[in-house]
């Protein structure tokens, strides 16, 4: 058995930023981003209807189910308030809500305008992304300055 008294070494601050960014970002791409492509898809070729709210806050989350027609079928789908149509507070089952679906795919839907919906993913995007270069430009300028003067090729005396 390993001596976990020996092993128990504390977790570098950078360490435990970049641990709780990555659940952080891991969570984001699994709540949201792996719908970016679909909302583009809406926002370029969707067309808009009405519809209405089925449920709201099954499981205690804050989506809303909702249901549409097209062409006499009816499509449901769920998704977060807001973006276009009433906060989740505001809604009620049976109230009338905005939705884009494409028209090859109905079955391809989005509650409110995918255009709000893309606007919000790009910003929280580029917050990740702007957030992973300053962090990483920190971890390299920290390891330089860590490694500075132990090159010989660069000491005074050969200079």
């Amino acid at each position: 058995m390993p001596d976990l008294k020996a092993s128990n070494k504390a977790l570098p601050l950078w360490g435990l930023i970049l641990l709780i960014f990555g659940a952080a970002e891991l969570s984001f791409w699994l709540n949201n981003a792996a719908r970016w492509p679909d909302y583009k898809k809406l926002a370029q070729h969707g067309r808009a209807t009405t519809g209405w709210v089925t449920a709201k806050g099954l499981n205690k989350s804050r989506k809303i189910n909702y249901s549409f027609a097209v062409d006499g079928r009816i499509y449901s789908g769920l998704g977060r308030a807001g973006f276009g149509s009433p906060e989740f507070e505001d809604l009620n089952k049976g109230d009338e809500v905005l939705i884009f679906y494409l028209p090859k795919k109905p079955g391809v839907s989005v509650l409110g305008d995918p255009q709000s919906h893309l606007r919000q993913q790009n910003r929280l995007l580029a917050f990740v992304f702007t957030f992973i270069a300053i962090f990483a430009f920190l971890i390299i300028r920290r390891e330089i300055k860590k490694g500075e003067g132990s090159d010989e090729r660069f000491s005074e005396s050969k200079i």
